[in-house]
C-alpha cells in the first residue's frame, strides 16, 4: 500500500472509517472460530461487543464459545449491512475471507478488517501505544536440515554463522525503543537451538524486555533437544517452543520430535507442534522476475500476499522476513524502501512505524516482490516440504 503523502495513511484509515467513536457500541462478529478466534475473542472481549463468531467448518455451526454463537456466513448475510463489524482472526486465510466477503459487497477497513490491523489501530488511537503483533530475529544461518525451497534460504548460505550475541541485543534493543507492545517475539533461524548462547538470549529477553511481550516464541525442526538449563530458562519466561514436524519428507525426524516432545512435556514447557508438513509453496526466488508487472499490478500483488512476518537485522525492520537472509546471503540488495531504521529513536516518528508495520511503503510494495513468487499468488507453485539437497548441511 502506498503512503498518502503528507497525511497519515492510518489515522486517515481508521479515524474516518473502521475506527470510530462508535467502534464499542456497535456489534461484531469474529470470523474464525478455532484457536485464532477464541485468542482473539479473550484479547478483545472487554472492548467491544462481540456477539457471534462466524466459520466456515460446518461441524462448528450452532456451538458456542463461551456465551457467544457459532454461525456460517449465510446466517451473517441476512444481516443489516452497516450495522455490524467482522474481525478476521485468522491471518492466514485472511485474503481469501477479505475476497469472498467483499465478492459479497463488504467493504474492506469499513464493514471488515483484519484483527492484527484491528488491534494495532485500537492500541494506537485510543491508548497512543505502538503495538505490533509479530516480530522475528534469527538468531543463526546454521541449521540441521538443508531444505532445497527453504524459506529462510538457509542453503544459499556458503559459511553459514551463528549471530554474535551482543548483535541480537542492539536489534531487540533498538526495537523496543519503538514499541510497547508485540504479540509475539519469534527465534528462528537456522536452527535456533545450535546458537551456542541461546540460553543468554531468552534469559536477556526475558529480563529486559519480557512485560512487553504477549509471547516468546522460539521455532525448531525438531532435531534437537535443548539442554535443562535452556528447557528451565523458556518455563520460566514463558517461552512457547513451536515444532515444524517435516516428518513426511524426512522420517527420520519422526523419533527426534517425539523426543522433543515427551522432553518438554517432562519440564512442563510450554510447546505447540504443528502437523506433519507435506508441502511448501515455492517461492521462486531468485529465478522469479516480475519486473514486467506494472506499479499498479505489483501493488495489487503485495497487498494479496498480506505478509505477516517482520524480521530484525542489523537494526532495521523488514517488512518481508525472506528480504534480509536473501541481502546477508548476497542474492539481493538492500532498499530504503524495504525496511523500517530503528536506530535514533524518534517520538514523532511512531506513526511513521506503524504505517510500515501495516504495509504502507513509499512504492506501495517492498522491491524484494520483484522476485518472489508471494505465498497468495494464484500460480503459486506447490512443492514437497523440506526435501533435502543433502543429509545435513555442514555445521
Amino acid at each position: 500500500m502506498a503512503l498518502l503523502g503528507n497525511t497519515s495513511a492510518f489515522d486517515t484509515i481508521f479515524k474516518s472509517e473502521f475506527m470510530n467513536d462508535e467502534l464499542t457500541n456497535k456489534k461484531c462478529y469474529i470470523w474464525g472460530a478455532g484457536s485464532d478466534g477464541i485468542r482473539v475473542y479473550k484479547e478483545i472481549k472487554n472492548l467491544i461487543q462481540i456477539i457471534g463468531f462466524i466459520d466456515s467448518d460446518p461441524h462448528k455451526k450452532g456451538s458456542k464459545i463461551d456465551e457467544c454463537n457459532i454461525y456460517d456466513f449465510d446466517h451473517f448475510k441476512k444481516l443489516e449491512k452497516g450495522a455490524y463489524k467482522i474481525l478476521i482472526a485468522t491471518s492466514r486465510f485472511e485474503v481469501e475471507i477479505a475476497n469472498k466477503l467483499q465478492s459479497e459487497g463488504y467493504e474492506r477497513d469499513i464493514d471488515f478488517c483484519g484483527y492484527k490491523k484491528f488491534y494495532t489501530a485500537y492500541n494506537w488511537l485510543f491508548q497512543q501505544k505502538v503495538y505490533s503483533s509479530f516480530v522475528a530475529t534469527s538468531v543463526t544461518q546454521k541449521c540441521t536440515l538443508s531444505c532445497e525451497k527453504c524459506g529462510h534460504l538457509m542453503p544459499s548460505f556458503k559459511s553459514p554463522r551463528n549471530r554474535p550475541l551482543s548483535e541480537i541485543k542492539l536489534d531487540i534493543d533498538a526495537y523496543f525503543n519503538w514499541v510497547d507492545q508485540v504479540g509475539t517475539f519469534c527465534l528462528a533461524g537456522g536452527e535456533p537451538f545450535l546458537h551456542p548462547e541461546i540460553l543468554e538470549i531468552v534469559e536477556y529477553i526475558g529480563q529486559s524486555w519480557g512485560k512487553k511481550i504477549s509471547m516468546i516464541q522460539i521455532v525448531t525442526n525438531g532435531t534437537m533437544v535443548p539442554s535443562e538449563d535452556i528447557l528451565l530458562a523458556c518455563k520460566q519466561y514463558n517461552v512457547t517452543i513451536t515444532v515444524s514436524d517435516y516428518s513426511v519428507s524426512v522420517p527420520r525426524l519422526k523419533k527426534s520430535i517425539d523426543n522433543l516432545v515427551n522432553v518438554m512435556e517432562k519440564y512442563d514447557v510450554s510447546f505447540l507442534k504443528k502437523n506433519p508438513t507435506s508441502t511448501w509453496v515455492d517461492l521462486g526466488f531468485p529465478k522469479t522476475d516480475n519486473s514486467n508487472m506494472t506499479e499498479h499490478q505489483i501493488i495489487d500483488f503485495f497487498d494479496q500476499c498480506n505478509s505477516q512476518c517482520r524480521e530484525l537485522y542489523n537494526q532495521k525492520l523488514y517488512f518481508c522476513s525472506i528480504q534480509p537472509h536473501a541481502i546477508q546471503a548476497g542474492l539481493f540488495k538492500d532498499d530504503v524502501n524495504d525496511y523500517f531504521d530503528l536506530q535514533d529513536y524518534d517520538s514523532s516518528k511512531r506513526i511513521k512505524f506503524l504505517e510500515f508495520d501495516q504495509g504502507y511503503t513509499e512504492l506501495g510494495y517492498i522491491t524484494f516482490c520483484k522476485k518472489c513468487n508471494s505465498f497468495a499468488s494464484p500460480s503459486a507453485k506447490i512443492i514437497p516440504a523440506a526435501k533435502q539437497t543433502r543429509d545435513r548441511i555442514k555445521l
